[in-house]
């Protein structure tokens, strides 16, 4: 019986080719069938790809940073298909770094002071709800408070740890707790 879905790898390749998206994914130049997904409160997309995308990735297209939010292990109808979700915040870190300022003069040894030589910029997804663990229903949490997604990389488990601070929409805000429960994104709690 003839689907009209399962796509052969010729034909998911010639239609990539013909209609597809140039992204960027993980700083690597790819091209992709993107999708719409039903309106709703966020902006998603999918991603329809004969290669896997992870789920934490970064997308950019259209001059916008977009998460890979589901995770995909198995091809569907020949292709990965996987959604992708707009990135709302910038998270400005201090780059901080050990500075020789001079040697004591007692005992003639270094003397360091941790000075801000730059700022990192990370793209996050912000969410001001979260999940019940006992209904599943999204319930709003307190204020000041917020979820951030940002991609599970060793960089930014540096980065976000417990009462570490950043800056994001011109206020400071402290990391109160660390989910890495889901591969590839890593959830920061944090309060104002």
């Amino acid at each position: 019986m003839f689907n009209l879905f399962d796509f052969q790898d010729e034909d998911l390749s010639f239609l990539i080719n013909e209609t597809g998206q140039s992204v960027i994914v993980n700083g690597i130049a790819d091209k992709v069938l993107i999708t719409n997904k039903s309106i709703g409160e966020f902006e998603e997309r999918y991603i329809h790809s004969p290669e896997l995308i992870s789920r934490g990735s970064l997308v950019e297209w259209n001059a916008n940073k977009y998460l890979v939010t589901s995770e995909a292990l198995e091809k569907r109808g020949g292709k990965y298909k996987v959604i992708m979700r707009n990135c709302n915040g910038d998270i400005e870190i201090p780059r901080v770094e050990q500075v020789l300022i001079g040697t004591d003069p007692y005992t003639g040894r270094p003397v360091y002071e941790e000075q801000v030589v730059g700022t990192d910029y990370i793209s996050a997804i912000v969410d001001k709800k979260t999940l019940s663990v006992s209904t599943n229903e999204a319930i709003n949490t307190i204020d000041n408070q917020f979820i951030i997604k940002v991609q599970d990389n060793e960089t930014n488990r540096e980065k976000f740890v417990l009462n570490s601070e950043f800056t994001m929409y011109g206020e400071t805000w402290t990391v109160m707790n660390l989910n890495y429960s889901k591969v590839g994104i890593l959830e920061v709690n944090i309060k104002s």
